[in-house]
């Protein structure tokens, strides 16, 4: 699928169809990927004899985990304290459904087709973030505070959510460390369709690792492609070696989806990696 490698396919999908589309999962099946035990407390075992561990009686996935090399040093950040970056949004519900769930501390969300992002700057627009107060989905918070989410390492300043036209591969205008955690929801995916696709997503993984904070920043990638498929594009020896441990997800394909029922297809698989950073070591001055 090379045309997924063409900004014009994207804006002619945007233009045809306005209707939100959710690549692989909605939110409600991937919220628990982002629990605080699995983004910042990958556990460890030999990848070479991986063992797969059900993660409680109300999930319907599996996981194992990469050697982790490098054990946590601090605990993720809550809910209302996280910088979140979308890499590849669309016209994704993905950034309402988070905010409505708690996750105000700011979320950018990027895609490179300058249609769907005035789609999406149109939709979330201040008079969203008033319904969103009213409906005190984000607790005691008054609009006025949830129109600007202020931060010492942020430049300019996050709004609770906020929807830019770049490119990933160019790299991005905001400082080293900024945000706390980055999903790339089908995007990963649409690289690997491109020509160049080995170069541009090292170019994503170095973009990523560079955004994420230092001492706890976790990437969560949602693909259709199984581990021996992806790990060897997120694995990198030697100095390119970004992610200090990366725990693998199955996540059961929806077959029906409702408002309040998901049926899953209990034989086939998504798959979420869950990257955590590896901190550089940088030479004395």
């Amino acid at each position: 699928m090379a045309f997924y490698g063409r900004k014009e396919y994207w804006d002619e999908r945007y233009t045809l169809s306005t209707d939100p589309y959710e690549w692989y999962q909605s939110y409600h099946g991937i919220r628990h990927l982002f629990d605080p035990v699995n983004l910042s407390a990958v556990q460890g075992v030999n990848p070479a004899n991986p063992r797969r561990i059900l993660e409680g009686k109300d999930r319907d996935f599996m996981s194992h985990h990469i050697v982790e090399k490098h054990p946590p040093k601090t605990n993720f950040p809550k809910r209302d304290k996280c910088r979140t970056l979308i890499v590849g949004c669309g016209n994704s519900r993905l950034g309402e459904d988070m905010i409505r769930d708690g996750w105000t501390g700011g979320i950018v969300c990027i895609d490179w087709s300058n249609t769907v992002i005035e789609q999406m700057q149109a939709k979330y627009n201040e008079n969203f973030l008033r319904k969103i107060s009213d409906e005190s989905i984000c607790g005691n918070k008054q609009a006025a505070d949830l129109v600007s989410v202020t931060d010492s390492r942020k430049t300019p300043e996050f709004s609770l959510i906020e929807y830019m036209c770049a490119d990933i591969l160019e790299g991005l205008p905001f400082q080293d460390g900024v945000f706390d955690l980055i999903i790339s929801k089908g995007s990963f995916d649409a690289l690997l369709s491109t020509p160049g696709s080995v170069a541009n997503v090292k170019k994503m993984n170095q973009e990523c690792h560079r955004l994420l904070d230092e001492s706890h920043g976790s990437m969560v990638i949602i693909t259709n492609g199984n581990p021996e498929s992806r790990l060897v594009y997120l694995e990198q020896p030697g100095d390119d070696e970004w992610w200090s441990g990366i725990g693998i997800h199955n996540l059961s394909k929806l077959q029906t989806e409702r408002r309040h029922l998901i049926v899953k297809d209990a034989t086939k698989f998504h798959h979420a990696y869950i990257c955590r950073k590896k901190a550089q070591i940088r030479p004395v001055a």
